[in-house]
C-alpha cells in the first residue's frame, strides 16, 4: 500500500457535513486558548458540531497539497491550507 500511494498523482475533493464528533477539541484547537480559559461565556461541550468541511487537494507522486480547505463548526470557521506525504 505505502509503495502505491508514494506514486499517486491526482486530485481529491472532500465535502461533508453536517455532523458531531465525539470530541470537544476540535473547537479547542481553533480557539484562542486565553480568551478560551478567561471567558465565562464559553460552555464546553461533549461534541464539536461540523456544519460542512470542505477540501481541495491535487496529489502529486503521493504528496497532496491544498491551499482551499474549510471547516465550519457551530463556533467558528476554520480556513487552511497543508500539504501531507502519503
Amino acid at each position: 500500500m505505502h509503495e502505491v500511494l508514494e506514486q499517486a498523482s491526482g486530485e481529491f475533493n472532500l465535502i461533508d457535513g453536517p455532523l458531531e464528533l465525539a470530541t470537544k477539541y476540535i473547537d479547542l484547537w481553533a480557539a484562542d486558548l486565553i480568551t478560551t480559559a478567561l471567558s465565562t461565556a464559553w460552555k464546553r461541550e461533549s461534541v464539536s458540531k461540523l456544519n460542512c468541511t470542505v477540501g481541495y487537494f491535487d496529489i502529486e507522486e503521493g504528496v497532496m497539497k491544498s491551499d482551499a480547505i474549510l471547516v465550519d463548526t457551530s463556533r467558528l470557521t476554520i480556513p487552511g491550507l497543508g500539504k501531507l506525504n502519503l
